[in-house]
């Protein structure tokens, strides 16, 4: 056979294997996971006379270790962005979310191919919120990320608004556990 048509059948071949082991994700869930939830509200709250306006997002980095179907590790949040809630007649109350202060919890959880579910005992998620399917490097949730705000007027007793995500959530793997950002560990 020709040089030509081997090394391009060689190239093919390589290109075949590198793309099955992406679609496989060869080594389970372990590794360094990152999607990002987008927040919008501008609400009027005529039962409380609140207006709510929220421009934020939050970035989720789940570092999880497969053990054979048994996931463990940790979930890191950071949110950036502001809150702003007006009462009429009152002064505006902003709350500026600030990523340098990220929130992190343990996980624990399984994986049995396509489904990652996980579970943060201690977070104020609600259940069932982490079931992933897999696909290669990226999973995929089919919720909505809903953030419940604790909202306490000065005239009239405190309630709870919640602000959806914008999309879908949806993360990647992009790395392994020993890479990632400072101040992550």
């Amino acid at each position: 056979m020709p040089a030509r048509p081997l090394a391009l059948a060689a190239l093919l071949l390589c290109t075949a294997v590198l793309a099955a082991c992406d679609i496989a994700g060869d080594d389970g869930t372990t590794g360094r996971w990152v999607g990002t939830a987008e927040f919008t509200a501008d609400t009027i709250l005529a039962a409380h006379n609140v207006r709510i306006i929220a421009d934020y997002e939050t970035e989720f980095t789940f570092r999880l270790t497969d053990d054979d179907g048994l996931v463990t590790g940790q979930l890191t949040a950071r949110t950036s962005g502001y809150r702003v809630v007006r009462e009429a007649g009152q002064p505006s109350d902003t709350l500026w979310f600030d990523a340098s202060a990220p929130v992190v919890h343990e996980v624990f959880g399984t994986f049995l191919d396509p489904t990652l579910e996980v579970d943060v005992p201690d977070g104020p998620y609600e259940d069932d919120l982490w079931t992933f399917e897999v696909s290669g490097r990226s999973a995929q949730t089919d919720r909505f990320l809903v953030h419940i705000h604790e909202i306490a007027p000065t005239n009239g007793s405190s309630f709870e608004h919640s602000i959806t995500s914008e999309e879908i959530f949806e993360m990647r793997r992009v790395g392994n556990l020993d890479e990632g950002t400072e101040g992550e560990e």
